[in-house]
């Protein structure tokens, strides 16, 4: 892990959650299916990142690394809900919100999508993904895992 990478997850705290949250919203629905095989092609596949986790370094002075996470599963990052109604701006803020607040789980690759169904008369999809497996730039060239 670099060094960069390891001060992005030593500053995690409860009350400063080093994670980009990302939201991407369409005027029609999309394909919950299609969704999750892009997921899988257009990032697992190429970035072998995405699928490993944390393993802390055996001394307190040693540095963590990345490890393969042997249980490894796409379902465990994919995430499909529907908006409750109305399916507003202000429900999709409040959904957000509630995300931000809660840490990636340190035992497992530090990301999460969220396919939301629901949102005004199309979909929304919510990202977020540790600061130590990708920057805002790296960020933006993933989203465009869905196009039309």
């Amino acid at each position: 892990m670099s060094a960069a990478d390891t001060a992005r997850l030593r500053m995690d705290r409860p009350t400063n959650l080093m994670v980009i949250n990302a939201v991407v919203w369409f005027d029609a629905p999309l394909d919950w299916d299609v969704l999750t095989k892009r997921v899988a092609s257009r990032w697992v596949d190429r970035y072998p990142r995405l699928r490993k986790r944390v393993a802390e370094g055996r001394l307190p002075l040693l540095p963590p690394q990345w490890e393969n996470d042997p249980h490894f599963a796409l379902e465990n990052h994919l995430h499909h809900l529907a908006l409750p109604a109305p399916g507003d701006q202000d429900a999709l803020q409040d959904f957000v919100s509630d995300r931000m607040s809660v840490p990636i789980d340190r035992t497992k690759p530090l990301w999460h999508v969220y396919f939301v169904d629901g949102y005004e008369a199309g979909c929304a999809i919510v990202v977020r993904m540790h600061h130590s497996v990708a920057d805002g730039v790296a960020m933006a060239q993933l989203l465009p895992v869905v196009d039309r």
